[in-house]
C-alpha cells in the first residue's frame, strides 16, 4: 500500500513540546464523532478543527498522532514519539499508546467505513507503527473508558485481526475462534509471557478468575487478550467459559432471543460490542452476505469480488467475492454491489433462495401455492420466486399484521430469525 503521514498546512503549534513517550504497547482508535459541543454539529471535521478544538479546552494541541480523513489521507497530528491526550483510563495509558483518530461519526452516521480510508489503518497498523515501536496490539477507545468511541459501524473487529496476523511473537500456533476463558490459579496471579515458553519475556499477569479472550493455542499455551495485555499464558490455568451469551439488549423473553443465542453460539452472527447485539439496527447488504458466508463455513474461493465498489481491502470482500461466485449476488447494477445500502426482507429471500439451491436444496414450489398477504402485489417480479418458496418453507412470515412488507428493511434480529429457520430447513 503506498500511503505517506502528510504534515498540516498550515502547521500545527502546540503550546509546549511533551515529554517523551517511555514506551508504545499498542494503538487506541477513535473515531471524531459529531455534535454541535464538538465540531458545530459536524460529523467531518480538519486535523486544525480538531487542534483548535483541544487548544480551546486546555489542552496543548491535538491528542491523537495520527488522524485518517475519509479520502484515506493520512495527517501528523501530536509527534509520534510524543505522550498523547486521547485516553484519560486506566492511568498511563497515554504514556503507552499512539492515539489514531478515523474522520467520521460510526456511531449514528456512517455505517460503512470508506474504502480509501479503511486501506489507510490497515498499513498504519500493518507497517507504519510496527516499523517505529514493534509488534503491538489494536484498541478502541470503548476499552478504556465508558464511551461509544469509536462507534458501534467502526470495523474494529476487522482491525483487530491485523493484530493477530504476520506478527512475529503470535505467528506460531493454531487460530481459535475468540473464546472466553476464565483464570483458575488457586492462589498467585497467572503469568503472560511473550512467546509460547517460559523462557518468553514476563508482559504482565492476570488475576485469579478474570475473564479473557483466547485467539491462538500453541502446545500447552493460549494467546489471550485482557484489555491492554495481550501474550501467551500456560493452558493449565485457563478454563473454558460455557456460557458467555451477554447481549444486555436481547433479554430472555424477545421474541428473537432464542434465534440470536443459537446463531451467535453457532459463531454466524456477533455483536456490535461485547455487550449489544443491536437488535433494531437495519442489515447492510455487506452484512447480510457475510452472514451467510459464516453459515458455509468461510470458504477461501481465492477470487476476487468483480464489483467496482468492493476493495479487495474491505472487511466484507471475501463474502462477497464468495457469494458472486455461486451466483447467491448479482449487484445493483453500474458494476456496483452497493455494500451499504439496507437489505429488504424480498432481498433477504432472494439470497437465502439462491444459496439454497447453491447448496443442492430442494427449492421447488407446487404451481398453486400463492402469496396470500394484502400486500402481496408489492414483490418485485425479480423476487416473485424467492419470495414464493421462502413463504412456502415459512422462512418468512407475515407480521402480526398479517402484512408480508416485502421492501421493509430487515433488522439484524429479524436475520437471526431467518436464518434459525433457514438452518431448520437442511437439519
Amino acid at each position: 500500500m503506498n500511503f505517506k503521514i502528510l504534515t498540516p498546512n498550515p502547521p500545527l503549534r502546540f503550546t509546549n513540546s511533551g515529554s517523551a513517550r517511555p514506551r508504545t504497547n499498542g494503538g487506541v482508535q477513535h473515531h471524531t464523532g459529531g455534535g454541535a459541543s464538538m465540531w458545530g454539529g459536524r460529523d467531518v471535521t480538519s486535523v486544525q478543527d480538531i487542534h483548535r478544538w483541544h487548544l480551546n479546552n486546555g489542552w496543548a494541541g491535538i491528542g491523537y498522532h495520527l488522524y485518517v480523513r475519509l479520502n484515506g489521507d493520512i495527517f501528523q497530528g501530536r509527534p509520534i514519539d510524543r505522550v498523547g491526550a486521547h485516553t484519560g483510563s486506566p492511568a498511563g495509558t497515554n504514556n503507552s499508546t499512539v492515539g489514531v483518530c478515523a474522520e467520521g461519526n460510526y456511531e449514528t452516521v456512517h455505517r460503512v467505513m470508506p474504502d480509501a480510508q479503511f486501506n489507510a489503518l490497515v498499513w498504519i497498523y500493518r507497517e507504519y507503527l510496527p516499523s517505529l515501536f514493534g509488534p503491538g496490539w489494536i484498541r478502541g477507545h470503548n476499552e478504556f473508558m465508558a464511551t461509544a468511541c469509536p462507534g458501534r459501524f467502526f470495523p474494529m473487529a476487522e482491525l483487530r485481526m491485523l493484530e493477530y496476523r504476520g506478527q512475529e511473537n503470535i505467528t506460531v500456533g493454531e487460530e481459535m475462534t475468540p473464546t472466553l476463558f476464565e483464570v483458575t490459579t488457586r492462589t498467585s496471579p497467572l503469568n503472560v509471557r511473550s512467546l509460547p515458553s517460559a523462557s518468553g519475556t514476563l508482559r504482565g499477569t492476570l488475576p485469579r478468575g478474570s475473564r479473557v479472550e483466547v485467539i491462538r493455542r500453541s502446545g500447552g499455551w493460549l494467546y489471550v487478550v485482557y484489555g491492554a495485555l495481550t501474550g501467551w499464558a500456560s493452558a493449565d490455568f485457563l478454563t473454558k467459559v460455557v456460557d458467555v451469551f451477554r447481549f444486555t439488549d436481547v433479554p430472555a423473553g424477545a421474541w428473537f432471543a432464542p434465534a440470536v443465542r443459537e446463531m451467535w453460539e453457532r459463531g454466524i452472527v456477533t455483536g456490535t460490542t461485547p455487550t449489544t447485539f443491536a437488535p433494531n439496527d437495519t442489515l447492510t447488504r455487506a452484512a447480510a452476505v457475510t452472514l451467510l458466508y459464516r453459515l458455509d463455513g468461510m470458504i477461501d474461493t481465492g477470487l476476487g469480488a468483480t464489483f467496482n465498489d468492493v476493495c479487495c481491502c474491505a472487511w466484507y470482500h471475501d463474502a462477497v467475492a464468495w457469494a458472486a461466485s455461486l451466483g447467491i449476488v448479482q449487484g445493483v447494477g453500474d458494476g456496483r454491489f452497493a455494500p451499504g445500502n439496507d437489505m429488504t426482507r424480498q432481498e433477504m429471500a432472494v439470497v437465502l433462495w439462491r444459496y439454497a439451491a447453491a447448496t443442492g436444496q430442494d427449492v421447488t414450489v407446487q404451481e398453486d401455492f400463492t402469496l396470500d398477504f394484502p400486500d402481496a402485489e408489492q414483490v418485485s417480479g425479480w423476487a416473485v420466486k424467492a419470495m414464493r418458496w421462502a413463504v412456502h418453507r415459512r422462512v418468512i412470515r407475515g407480521n402480526d399484521r398479517g402484512e408480508l412488507q416485502p421492501l421493509g428493511t430487515a433488522t439484524r434480529a429479524e436475520a437471526a430469525v431467518l436464518l434459525q429457520r433457514f438452518v431448520g430447513l437442511a437439519e
